[in-house]
């Protein structure tokens, strides 16, 4: 089971997701968990920020870009505890908003029955994650939509 901990930042009532960098506190608890990286399975997921949802503890996390065409994005959802690997596609031109696509999830068999709940839950979550998920960069000025 995986617990996500992190330092309680102030907290907002209503709270969606906000991309960040973490704290080396929530970077140490996060790769306490050894947690394969989604996108290479021989390195452990140590990421320098997430997108989060406080209220409903939900992470969302960049893992790795494919090095070949298309370039497909893998990432982690961490929902109710239980992490959920993602890989996306993009489609983006400047001016114009991204868009992803969903190539693959992997929902556990427990959770099948919430996957429209679990993909919504997604949704908004990359909408947090903006353009790159850097938390000074276009995140606010690019929009994102979605082609699943």
């Amino acid at each position: 089971m995986l617990k996500i901990i992190y330092k309680n930042k102030k907290e907002k009532k209503n709270m969606a997701f906000v991309t960040e960098r973490m704290t080396k506190e929530e970077k140490d608890n996060f790769a306490a968990r050894a947690i394969p990286n989604p996108g290479n399975k021989f390195f452990i997921l140590k990421p320098s920020k997430w997108t989060i949802d406080r209220e409903n503890n939900v992470i969302l996390v960049w893992a790795l870009e494919e090095r070949e065409e298309p370039h497909d994005n893998h990432f982690l959802l961490c929902w109710k505890d239980t992490p959920i690997t993602v890989k996306l596609g993009e489609c983006w031109t400047e001016g114009s908003p991204r868009t992803w696509e969903l190539r693959h999830i992997k929902i556990p068999e427990n959770l099948k029955a919430q996957q429209d709940e679990i993909i919504q839950i997604l949704k908004d979550a990359l909408e947090g994650y903006g353009f790159d998920g850097d938390p000074k960069g276009n995140n606010k000025t690019t929009k994102v939509q979605f082609n699943f």
